[in-house]
């Protein structure tokens, strides 16, 4: 136990509430391992059992807000809501919780954004909770044969690409000034309903004119 009488764990969550307050208030770039320990009371050699260097305290700060934000999706996964109202929920969710971070704490989120680009493990593990919690709702949805006309595998996938712009950390940052809510809404109904059309319902197009740049009308009902 540190001479502060703080335990282990204590004096790593110390350290990550300190460096939130400090990015808050002077940006990620000011944060310096020996600041922080000095906030804490401990040396900075101590803190160093715990942070490997800057890089990894930046990290634990963004990986706590990652658990968060995985608990709450976690939540709606277990919700008793219908299986498609989930769905929705769960992209909203995912979309929201960026927006509002990087609306309300824009360093913060610089901190986070980084680490994204860099597919650093945690951020790696978040993605492996996302498509796994995505794939439990996906085999609801077809038990419940609200999705038939691929595997909840396919349909998983599908989900996660047609969102992308709506949840990749930088798009996020850089249409902030939209409200894209209300399209992410219409995109994912638009989406799990059409997976739930059997074939013989959905509707077939042909090419009118033999153009590769698609203008408007050149794809054609039968």
């Amino acid at each position: 136990m540190p001479r502060t009488g703080l335990t282990g764990q204590e004096v790593r969550n110390r350290a990550i509430e300190l460096t939130v307050r400090k990015i808050r208030d002077e940006g990620f770039e000011q944060v310096r391992l020996i600041d922080i320990a000095k906030e804490v009371g401990v040396s900075h050699v101590a803190l160093y059992l715990y942070f490997a260097d800057k890089a990894a305290l930046l990290d634990a700060v963004s990986e706590q807000w990652l658990s968060d934000l995985d608990e709450k999706l976690e939540q709606i996964c277990r919700s008793s809501e219908p299986t498609e109202q989930r769905i929705r929920n769960y992209f909203l969710m995912l979309h929201r919780a960026k927006r509002e971070r990087v609306r309300l704490e824009p360093e913060l989120y610089k901190a986070f954004s980084a680490s994204s680009q860099m597919l650093k493990p945690f951020i790696l593990r978040h993605l492996q909770s996302v498509e796994a919690q995505l794939l439990r709702l996906t085999r609801e949805a077809s038990q419940a044969e609200l999705i038939t006309t691929v595997s909840p595998e396919e349909a998983t996938k599908l989900l996660l690409e047609a969102t992308y712009r709506f949840t990749e950390p930088l798009l996020v940052q850089q249409m902030l000034a939209e409200d894209r809510e209300p399209h992410l809404d219409a995109l994912v109904t638009a989406l799990v309903r059409g997976l739930g059309r059997t074939r013989a319902q959905l509707p077939s197009y042909t090419l009118s004119a033999a153009s590769t740049a698609l203008p408007a009308g050149a794809l054609t009902p039968k």
